[in-house]
């Protein structure tokens, strides 16, 4: 399959999942970005805010509320929704892919790529691209999906989606959705990507911890009591495993890798 393929076969896939996105209470993952993502609104001030991979503009509206925010995604009906959304208050939006984005070198302080260069052909044109648009000493916060969290967690997801097919309840699990389109990476993978692209590594951790995820996101679906419960608890188990674990275990153990990187 060439790169054209793989671009059409992503934005298919996300245009058609434009409607749903959006109507969903945000997942646990969801939030804890946006934890991460306030504390660096809060400490670096940034005035310019490039929102990768957008999709129906759930973290554009919130980054819209401490900076300027340049919002791209490679489907229309994506960039359709996230400014109906997010509205066009202190925000622009661009049709465009993320390994060739039509922006001025060094014009951004900080970069938000949540959920979106895991499925680039190249993973390294996405960097390239990060750290060019970068003003000196910028930030970017990017999430990329964890290949042993995966693995870890393909057995209950099977076992999940044949539930789903034998009784009238439908466990979807968005985390696996698009599983053939995206690529999935080892902590030691992304630093090497980091150190080709000129980008220097500033903190690493993992979230999402499993098996929890599948169980929540399952939960979530409903809106039961019983899913605030395991919200609570999966937040709870999730802080403490972090303050004991280093970070870089905790990413290998996560079905996601966050990471905080700087233009050098």
């Amino acid at each position: 399959m060439n790169i054209g393929d793989i671009e059409k076969k992503v934005i298919d896939y996300w245009s058609l999942k434009t409607e749903e996105y959006w109507g969903r209470r945000l997942l646990y993952d969801t939030r804890r970005l946006m934890k991460y993502t306030l504390n660096i609104l809060i400490e670096k001030k940034p005035r310019t805010v490039l929102d990768v991979g957008c999709g129906p503009g759930i973290f554009t509206y919130f980054l819209s509320k401490f900076s300027y925010v340049i919002s791209i995604d490679i489907a229309i009906s994506m960039i359709k929704k996230a400014r109906k959304k997010a509205g066009n208050v202190n925000t622009d939006f661009i049709v465009a892919d993320a390994s060739y984005m039509p922006l001025r070198s060094s014009s951004i302080d900080y970069v938000v790529a949540y959920r979106v260069l895991e499925y680039l052909p190249d993973l390294m044109k996405g960097f390239i691209e990060i750290r060019r648009t970068l003003r000196r000493e910028g930030v970017a916060s990017i999430q990329l999906p964890s290949k042993t969290g995966f693995m870890l967690l393909a057995l209950p997801s099977l076992i999940l989606k044949l539930l789903s097919e034998i009784t009238k309840y439908k466990f979807v699990i968005s985390l696996f959705e698009a599983s053939s389109l995206r690529n999935y990476y080892t902590p030691s993978q992304l630093i090497k990507y980091l150190k080709g692209s000129n980008l220097a590594l500033i903190y690493i951790t993992g979230y999402e911890l499993n098996p929890f995820a599948v169980i929540q996101a399952t939960l979530l679906r409903h809106e039961s009591k019983l899913s605030r419960i395991i919200d609570i608890i999966v937040d709870k188990l999730s802080s403490y495993l972090e303050s004991k674990l280093s970070p870089l275990l905790l990413a290998v153990l996560s079905l996601n890798i966050y990471a905080l990187i700087m233009k050098r």
